[in-house]
């Protein structure tokens, strides 16, 4: 769920259009004077969420999914979160934590984008979404930007032990203790990419910075990607059958080329897996290879205007494209 920016900065009021999960406009609900509709919650299935919320329903401007958008918030200044209850009975938390939000560093209530933050199905049947947050690391102490409103993808947790009937996120404290026998990690070079020994479940390094940062400043401040994912483990953990410590399963590792000016292109993905054998061979699959073609950028493919007579009288004149032939801009 993320503020529409393409138009101009938001304003981080009611009235900023909304992007759902989709990529369509969500308009909120409104009475025949404009004022927002919206309903006091306190209980959801049965469950004391320990507070009331505020909540406003969103609609699709083309429907097709048939899922109920609702924003929830506790007060008038909280940028709240997102619930969205989908046609087949899931159920999808957006921006319950501030970790899994996108927001100003100097005005954590901008909230530009919310992230996802969990989902389950209708037999409860979770999936957990964790969020690195951009901490400059490997920058200068007085480095003049700051990129702390990024979020990156760190961890998708999916099959837990137990059904559970409703989302953990009401109650964050919850999430403790859990059981989750699957954990895909997102490791922006924090571990090793060697396949002997393998990469640790936990991080061994401190994540370095990209070649080739870039940012944005479509939402009034900036949101830059320092980090660059290096591969993609899958951990599976089942004490029982394999022991406490989760075991390295498979392994998406990216290739990048890095450019004479600096710029990373994927060059290669290789998909690993390690067997259940106390030798831990590796078995892969031939890499998907990507290939780049290089241009030459031509010159002198323009033709100068010659002058033209009687506009040169000092006064004000604007060259308009008539037929719509020229180059934007």
């Amino acid at each position: 769920m993320a503020r529409r920016a393409s138009k101009g900065v938001p304003n981080y009021t009611d009235d900023d259009l909304i992007f759902g999960p989709g990529g369509d406009v969500c308009l909120p609900e409104r009475d025949d004077s404009g004022a927002l509709v919206s309903s006091q919650v306190s209980r959801y299935n049965g469950h004391d969420l320990n507070a009331t919320y505020q909540v406003v329903r969103y609609f699709s401007r083309v429907e097709g999914a048939f899922a109920r958008i609702e924003h929830w918030r506790a007060d008038i200044a909280d940028p709240g979160f997102w619930l969205i209850h989908g046609a087949d009975g899931s159920l999808n938390l957006y921006g319950r934590r501030t970790s899994s939000r996108i927001a100003d560093p100097a005005d954590m209530n901008r909230v530009a984008e919310w992230l996802l933050d969990e989902s389950m199905n209708a037999v409860g049947e979770h999936i957990l979404y964790e969020y690195k947050p951009e901490d400059h690391q490997g920058l200068a102490e007085d480095h003049p930007r700051n990129f702390r409103a990024q979020r990156y993808l760190s961890r998708v947790r999916y099959g837990n032990a137990k059904a559970h009937p409703v989302l953990y996120l009401w109650q964050e404290d919850s999430l403790d203790g859990l059981l989750w026998h699957f954990d895909l990690i997102f490791d922006y070079d924090q571990r090793d990419t060697r396949s002997d020994p393998p990469p640790e479940y936990d991080e061994q390094f401190t994540w370095p910075v990209r070649s080739d940062p870039h940012s944005s400043f479509a939402y009034g401040f900036e949101l830059g990607n320092l980090r660059l994912c290096r591969q993609v483990l899958m951990f599976h953990h089942f004490p029982n059958e394999l022991g406490e410590a989760p075991l390295l399963t498979r392994r998406l590792l990216l290739e990048h080329y890095q450019t004479a000016l600096g710029y990373n292109l994927l060059s290669a993905a290789h998909s690993q897996a390690w067997d259940g054998t106390d030798w831990r061979r590796v078995d892969q699959q031939p890499p998907v290879q990507f290939q780049y073609t290089d241009f030459s950028l031509e010159s002198g493919i323009y033709t100068p205007l010659e002058p033209m007579a009687g506009l040169n009288d000092g006064q004000q004149y604007q060259l308009v494209d008539l037929y719509g032939d020229g180059l934007p801009g």
